[in-house]
């Protein structure tokens, strides 16, 4: 969020010292917003909070397995969870999950 805020390009050795989301996340900059401090991802059809990682299995919980939920199988889940937000792994944690 540092570098989005301060708009600079990191150089290609602090690229590869991010941890691999984080240089994911670079690469998709051009769908980044920051507004009031939180990250956006805004594309052609969603706009998606870009979720940290201590609040992830929140998000999974609430969609699979809340109040509302039905136990949505992965990729119902996935889709769910799309709506609202994204982070770069998420296709592939919702299904370890």
């Amino acid at each position: 969020m540092d570098m989005l805020k301060n708009n600079t390009r990191p150089t290609t050795e602090q690229l590869r010292e991010l941890h691999p989301e984080a240089r994911r996340l670079w690469s998709q900059r051009h769908l980044l917003v920051i507004c009031d401090h939180v990250l956006i991802r805004v594309t052609d059809s969603l706009t998606q909070l870009v979720m940290p990682h201590y609040l992830r299995h929140r998000i999974f919980q609430h969609v699979h397995a809340g109040p509302m939920a039905a136990h949505l199988a992965a990729e119902r889940t996935l889709q769910q969870i799309k709506q609202n937000y994204y982070w770069p792994s998420m296709a592939h944690d919702i299904k370890v999950k």
